[in-house]
């Protein structure tokens, strides 16, 4: 059997690291950096809210083999948003800058309808939660990427 090779860490070239954010950029353009910086294209998300509100989020499908996005009823994908759960809001999202509190999450679906969380990290560590992302994104297609995540960072939650 043979795998997937780990994507190599890269720095890209605007000089950046792919985790460091400028000054007002959204979560979304970093996390996307930083998730490209290992070969993975992210697919930006939303559901609509009562009141016009709306939670936004990243997806990004266990096969990378295509660029459309994935379909999550029945393909694995993991989910990638911002949390603040002290704050008002009470909003996933992707859409601003992180603020002081927030910390990423991180589900993973397996394409039947089953989710579950399998890390939290606060705000300033962005890179572990890619990390774990492209561990899953390498697990091989013969093993359940659900479990392949759990293996690779543990169970949160």
């Amino acid at each position: 059997m043979t795998t997937t090779p780990r994507y190599d860490r890269i720095r890209l070239t605007d000089g950046h690291a792919p985790t460091q954010t400028d000054k007002g950029e959204t979560a979304a353009t970093t996390a996307t950096r930083a998730l490209a910086a290992w070969g993975i294209t992210a697919h930006a998300d939303e559901e609509s809210m009562i009141g016009g509100d709306r939670n936004t989020w990243l997806i990004v499908g266990y096969n990378q083999t295509r660029n459309s996005f994935p379909d999550m009823h029945t393909e694995p994908y993991a989910v990638l948003y911002l949390y603040n759960d002290t704050d008002e809001e009470e909003e996933l999202t992707i859409d601003r800058a992180p603020r002081p509190g927030d910390c990423w999450y991180v589900h993973v679906g397996d394409g039947t309808g089953h989710e579950r969380l399998l890390l939290t990290c606060p705000a300033d560590q962005l890179d572990e939660c890619v990390d774990a992302v492209a561990e899953w994104i390498t697990t091989p297609a013969s093993l359940d990427p659900a479990t392949a995540l759990t293996a690779v960072v543990g169970t949160n939650g």
